[in-house]
């Protein structure tokens, strides 16, 4: 079967620090594939390279096994599929909860620039649809309640929840999480393994997600990608990781054991 992202011989040199060398990588259509490793290993400078807000110096990146992303622009990329959450949460905080997930569905737009600016029915009935579906993201992720609120106001959790309802509403194909667990406590973050697997399921996902929980990742990856020094070192099932001697010595540690 054709796989849903396919990476090949992907680099990316900045100056003389060679941030990727050679990455690998594969993700089928329903699959959560988690990527670990040490900081610096390259685990953001991919997600970067893949969503178009770096341009790759070598290899290539094809979605269904064709279609070429090397080259595309982040909101082409977006419009054929692939959307992403950022460590550093990056939400408009001047906008509304509802406004933000708004948003992230402009992509999807039909209208044009004159249907905008003298407000045709074709605009207005896509905005009319637009707004249904953030309620309805909102709805998912449970933040409904919180529709109206800034989002500058929403507790850390919510924040995060609220990049995914965001990133949902684009309706991509793949979704790239960077380190949604990040700042959660135990009980949130439970939760969110939780919902990343029903998002799977109701919404036909597939996931790309680094993190560093490696509880949440051994329970919910479907496989494991690890990354050191730019290159991808080890891959395979949370249990082949788990066990894999080099990958243990890179990163895992004491972790191995207990993950």
């Amino acid at each position: 079967m054709t796989p849903l992202l396919q990476v090949r011989g992907l680099k990316k040199t900045f100056g003389g620090i060679q941030a990727l060398d050679g990455v690998d990588l594969q993700i089928a259509s329903g699959e959560i594939k988690a990527l670990i490793g040490p900081n610096g290993a390259g685990k953001t400078t991919l997600f970067n390279c893949l969503t178009g807000m770096t341009r790759p110096s070598e290899g290539q990146i094809f979605l269904d096994g064709a279609t070429p992303l090397k080259g595309l622009l982040p909101h082409q990329i977006t419009k054929l599929g692939l959307a992403r959450t950022f460590q550093n949460i990056r939400l408009f905080d001047s906008l509304t909860v509802i406004e933000n997930v708004m948003v992230g569905a402009h992509c999807r737009f039909k209208a044009n620039f004159l249907d905008a600016f003298f407000h045709t029915r074709r605009h207005l009935a896509e905005e009319k649809e637009i707004k249904e579906k953030a309620y309805y993201f909102l709805e998912v992720m449970g933040l409904l309640q919180q529709a109206l609120n800034s989002a500058k106001n929403l507790a850390y959790a919510d924040q995060r929840r609220l990049e995914i309802a965001r990133a949902l509403a684009s309706e991509p194909r793949l979704l790239l999480l960077d380190e949604p667990a990040a700042g959660m406590n135990a009980a949130e973050t439970a939760e969110l393994d939780q919902l990343i697997v029903r998002l799977k399921e109701e919404f036909s996902l597939s996931f790309l997600l680094i993190e560093h929980d490696m509880k949440l990742v051994m329970k919910i990856s479907d496989s494991v990608i690890v990354m050191d020094r730019g290159r991808s070192i080890a891959g395979g099932s949370p249990e082949e990781i788990r066990k894999n001697p080099a990958v243990i010595t890179a990163y895992l540690g004491a972790e191995g054991g207990h993950a």
